[in-house]
C-alpha cells in the first residue's frame, strides 16, 4: 500500500512514535535501517509493522513490507540524514521476553546522558559477554533512535533494566553478593591493581559529573584508569571498554597489561 498523504492514519501513528511519550504509551520500539531490522528478524522477532520508502521499495522485496511511503513522508519519520529506506515497529514486551545469554557480571549506568555513550556501552557489554545493564533514573532513553543505532543490534542480546533508584539498586546488588565497583578519579585504586571478586557490578557515571555521591557512598571499590598523557579523563564509553576488558581478562585468568 502506497501512502502519499500526511493525513494518513498510519503515517500519523508512525510519526508520533518518534517521540518517547508515545512509544511508552504504546509500549513499542521504532527501529531504522536494514541491519537493525535484519537483526530483529534473525532473533525471531515478528515486527508489528515494516515500512519502506518508495525509492527503496525494490531493495526490500524479500521483506514482508506492510506500507510504502512517498520519499518526503518517509524521511520525516526517520532520524537519519540519509536513511536506508526501511523502518520497523517492535513490541517491547517481545524484546524483553527474548531468551538472552547469561553472564557473571553486570553494568550500571548512573545518569549517562549521551545516546552514543550508552549505545557504545551496551554494544561493548554484548562483545564481552555481559548481558545485564541497569540504568538509574535520569539516564538517556535506551530506546531512542541514536542509542539504538549505536548498539548495532546488541539491544537484542543484552537485557536493559531502566529507571532504577540508585540507592535501591546498590542495596539490591549487595543483597545478591555482587562486589560493587565504580570508576572515579578520587580515592580510587588503579584498575591495574584491582583484583575483582566474582561476581562484579561495575558502575559508570555521568559524562560531566561522574558517578553520583550517593552511589559512591555505597560501593565496595573505586577504580581509575592510569593515563600517561595530559588528558584529565576519558570519554565514558572508552573508559567502559577498557574497564570491562580488564574485568573479563582478569576473571578469565589473563591479567591485563596497561
Amino acid at each position: 500500500m502506497l501512502i502519499a498523504s500526511n493525513q494518513n492514519k498510519q503515517y500519523k501513528w508512525l510519526k508520533s512514535l518518534t517521540k518517547k511519550k508515545y512509544r511508552e504509551r504504546e509500549n513499542v520500539l521504532l527501529i531504522e535501517g536494514r541491519r537493525m531490522v535484519q537483526h530483529a528478524l534473525e532473533v525471531g522477532i515478528k515486527p508489528k509493522l515494516i515500512a519502506v520508502s518508495e525509492a527503496h521499495q525494490d531493495e526490500y522485496a524479500d521483506f514482508s513490507v506492510d506500507f510504502v511511503f512517498k520519499g518526503d513522508l518517509f524521511e520525516s519519520i526517520t532520524d537519519t540524514v540519509n536513511s536506508q529506506g526501511i523502518l520497523a515497529v517492535l513490541e517491547l514486551s517481545v524484546i524483553e521476553q527474548l531468551e538472552k545469554p547469561e553472564g557473571r557480571h553486570v553494568v550500571v549506568c548512573d545518569n549517562i546522558q549521551d545516546p552514543g555513550n550508552l549505545g557504545t556501552i551496551i554494544r561493548t557489554c554484548d562483545a564481552l559477554g555481559i548481558y545485564e545493564v541497569y540504568l538509574t533514573k535520569g539516564c538517556v532513553d535506551p530506546y531512542s533512535a541514536k542509542v539504538l543505532r549505536s548498539t548495532m543490534g546488541s539491544l537484542f542480546k543484552v537485557s536493559i533494566f531502566k529507571n532504577w533508584d540508585a540507592v535501591e539498586l546498590m542495596n539490591l546488588l549487595h543483597e545478591h553478593e555482587y562486589h560493587v565497583v565504580a570508576t572515579a578519579l578520587k580515592n580510587s585504586v588503579s584498575i591495574v591493581d584491582f583484583k575483582p571478586e566474582d561476581p562484579v557490578a561495575i558502575v559508570f557515571g555521568n559524562e560531566g559529573n561522574g558517578v553520583s555521591e550517593e552511589v559512591l557512598d555505597l560501593i565496595d571499590t573505586a577504580v581509575h584508569i592510569p593515563m600517561v598523557g595530559s588528558a584529565e579523563s576519558l570519554n565514558v564509553g572508552v573508559a567502559a571498554g577498557i574497564a570491562l576488558y580488564h574485568l573479563n581478562t582478569y576473571c578469565a585468568g589473563k591479567p591485563t597489561v596497561l
